[in-house]
């Protein structure tokens, strides 16, 4: 009883004393009469209230659908600005595209930025609850400087306000947040396979972009920190029939993945087109194979498809089913279809804690998972020397026991022959070939037998033949030399032109040689690690043994 008036007595103490503070401030407000007086008659901001949506086009067997779908604009930049276009107040919509923003009265426009920029929910990320940090933007111009918006005149006292971004032309706004919303949904799967926050990025994309094809662009500017992908965008006027990218979820995606695995795994891609009818450097088809399974995983569809125009003058480009491609495709070390397939084989399946993420309808016989599969390409990436293929991959899941050695070589065989074989223990990686110093490496580049050695059709740029890659391992800094020898004259009309580059172990080039010589040469001072040397067909379809040697001298 006595310790209750005690309490009780600290209670009213505690708010006499608060009741005598707030007196005393109160009464030495050091605002003028003039200030207090405009306080009281400033207005009071509008909270307005509104959904963002956007229209896109769903893919069907002969292009894009003719019917347009309405969705919610997720997690969009929604800010008040005022007729001189300073922002005057920001919010994000929700999930369900909603917002809610407290407008001043001086606001001319309330627009939707094609941007997402969000802070992580928690500190580790992976954890129960956890959301992803995503920092995306669409934009227009080749810098991502301006992303596109979708505005709407305010109307003061308006307290519920609604944008739609259309499809009709010539903005066809719909396309750049469908394209925006695409890539949260990457983003999202990448951080509940992984954990792992992503690096900004952005998207070029606009009717007025590329026709030719879609690109990962990579870090724009240079050491910005900042990496960029561009879109095809169509040609205005004429989108039922040409191709366009902003409806392709399997295109954006695929170039999404190109992101991903460079700024979170590793590159062993020297670029250039890439056909389906021709087995291409082994790096090249690495790197494009498992870009479209990462697509087609964080889907959840093993039917890859490109469409071009819009239903009924449309049709698809590529229409691949990963579970099991055809047996007339093209199949072995340079087929980006064996990484697509192999890859797909080894995600779907139920899990050992009986979740299913991806079907399985071939009964392949391994279930790892696509986060487990994703993980793996990410410390594999780690390894010392790592300079990826599908074969060097496989063995890396041997080595951390992720796979045993007999569903490696099953994998390769069954449901499918993939015409690649698994090393047995103690062979090197049939690529890219070992090379020591003061050794000679003898070989041929054919980039004009059609078709080619190894199938598929001949292609000079990039294809199994045309290529051959020599990994190589600096021990000291010092100045490395190459000497690509030519039995022939080296020149063009000759068509005995072969080229010569040193790479870094992700593949940018360090130096090259270029010339119409018999003798082609690098002499670069480099420091310690891990380098690959190409020798290539000069890139007019050429054909001419070699041989091929380094050295490092202090």
């Amino acid at each position: 009883m006595t310790r209750s008036r005690r309490a009780l007595g600290w209670i009213a103490l505690a708010t006499a004393l608060g009741s005598c503070a707030h007196q005393r401030d109160a009464s030495h407000d050091k605002r003028g009469p003039a200030e207090r007086a405009a306080q009281r008659a400033r207005p009071r901001a509008t909270r307005v209230t509104g959904a963002v949506t956007y229209e896109f086009r769903a893919l069907t067997d002969r292009g894009y659908a003719s019917a347009t779908t309405t969705r919610p604009a997720r997690f969009v930049i929604v800010r008040a600005l005022d007729a001189a276009g300073a922002t005057l107040a920001e919010t994000s919509a929700d999930a369900d595209g909603r917002y809610a923003l407290d407008v001043p009265s001086s606001t001319a426009r309330i627009v939707a930025r094609a941007s997402v920029q969000r802070q992580p929910s928690c500190t580790r990320g992976g954890s129960a609850g956890c959301t992803a940090g995503m920092r995306i933007d669409v934009a227009p111009d080749r810098e991502g400087r301006a992303p596109h918006e979708l505005s709407s005149r305010w109307i003061a006292g308006t307290q519920t306000l609604s944008l739609h971004a259309s499809l009709a032309e010539p903005q066809a706004l719909g396309g750049a947040f469908h394209i925006l919303d695409t890539l949260v949904t990457g983003m999202q799967t990448i951080h509940r396979w992984s954990g792992r926050q992503l690096a900004p990025f952005f998207v070029i994309w606009s009717h007025a972009s590329g026709t030719d094809w879609s690109y990962y662009r990579g870090e724009r500017p240079a050491n910005s920190g900042r990496f960029a992908l561009e879109l095809m965008g169509g040609v205005r006027g004429q989108l039922p029939t040409t191709d366009a990218d902003q409806h392709d979820v399997f295109i954006v995606l695929h170039e999404f993945g190109h992101f991903v695995f460079d700024t979170l795994a590793s590159d062993s891609s020297i670029g250039g087109m890439h056909p389906a009818t021709v087995n291409i450097d082994p790096g090249v088809a690495w790197e494009e194979g498992r870009a479209t399974w990462l697509a087609s995983a964080i889907l959840g569809d093993s039917r890859y498809r490109d469409a071009v125009g819009i239903e009924p003058a449309g049709s698809l480009r590529q229409d691949d089913e990963l579970e099991q491609l055809p047996p007339s495709a093209l199949r072995g070390m340079g087929s980006q279809r064996t990484v697509e397939e192999v890859l797909w084989d080894l995600s779907d399946g139920t899990l050992a804690d009986q979740s299913t993420p991806l079907a399985d309808r071939d009964n392949d016989g391994v279930a790892l998972g696509p986060a487990r599969v994703f993980e793996a390409m990410l410390t594999a990436a780690r390894e010392p020397r790592a300079y990826p293929s599908l074969v060097s991959y496989l063995r890396h899941l041997v080595a951390t026991r992720a796979l045993t050695e007999a569903q490696a070589r099953a994998i390769l065989e069954r449901p499918q022959r993939q015409g690649i074989r698994y090393p047995n223990a103690g062979e090197p990686d049939p690529w890219p070939v070992d090379l020591a110093p003061s050794t000679d490496a003898r070989n041929k580049i054919d980039g004009r037998t059609n078709p080619a050695p190894s199938g598929g059709r001949a292609h000079p740029t990039n294809g199994y033949d045309a290529t051959h890659a020599y990994r190589i391992h600096v021990t000291r800094a010092g100045t490395i030399n190459v000497t690509l020898t030519i039995q022939g004259t080296g020149r063009v009309r000759d068509v005995t032109d072969l080229d010569l580059e040193l790479r870094d172990q992700r593949s940018d080039e360090v130096a090259s040689a270029r010339t119409e010589a018999a003798v082609e040469t690098i002499s670069r001072r480099i420091e310690p690690g891990t380098y690959v040397i190409y020798v290539r067909d000069g890139g007019n379809g050429n054909a001419a043994r070699y041989s091929l040697r380094w050295s490092i001298a202090p």
